[in-house]
């Protein structure tokens, strides 16, 4: 049922073990793209808390007419920044 691991098994181009290259589908993440996707990030994350803060207004107008909590003692409630930030996101998955 279980099969023995043998080490000479993953040999690719004289390297073995965690030494072989990546021969498989994915390719590896390149710095430049792991940097990139960090300032996104680091750059998204703050925007969409400010747009949170700045639609109170539009929380509160939410909340009074339908009854659901959105504004507590501490701010916007959490699903408030997860509803801002995926309208934000919403032009990057077109």
């Amino acid at each position: 049922m279980f099969q023995k691991h043998d080490p000479e098994a993953h040999v690719t181009d004289g390297h073995r073990g965690a030494e072989a290259s990546h021969t498989d589908k994915t390719p590896p993440i390149r710095l430049e793209t792991a940097l990139l996707g960090l300032v996104v990030l680091l750059i998204s994350v703050p925007i969409a808390l400010l747009t949170t803060f700045l639609a109170t207004p539009v929380w509160v107008f939410i909340e009074r007419t339908t009854g659901v909590e959105a504004v507590g003692h501490s701010g916007s409630s959490e699903w408030c920044s997860v509803a801002t930030s995926a309208f934000e996101a919403r032009p990057t998955l077109q």
